[in-house]
């Protein structure tokens, strides 16, 4: 059994293509729970919640510009990335 204990959930994290156009893939080993897009003033743009340790977020309808990431896992850890979308 791998143990995360001692790594913080942003070195788990995985976040591609970042600049992303269309699609925004999301890894992460352990199970996320919701994943959060916050503009730069910090509104909620999306909000997906989801029980999977892998996600593809569909941006068409996502205005250019750069976001945050806010990514929690089942076990309530929280990890922010900063994104720029095209």
């Amino acid at each position: 059994m791998v143990r995360f204990s001692i790594l913080t959930l942003n070195s788990l994290l995985s976040i591609y293509p970042n600049p992303a156009k269309n699609i925004l893939h999301i890894k992460l080993p352990l199970l996320i729970k919701e994943t959060t897009l916050l503009d730069i003033m910090g509104r909620e743009r999306l909000n997906i919640p989801s029980s999977a340790t892998e996600l593809n977020i569909n941006l068409e309808n996502i205005k250019p510009g750069m976001y945050f990431v806010k990514v929690q896992s089942v076990d309530g850890r929280n990890a922010v990335r900063r994104v720029v979308i095209e």
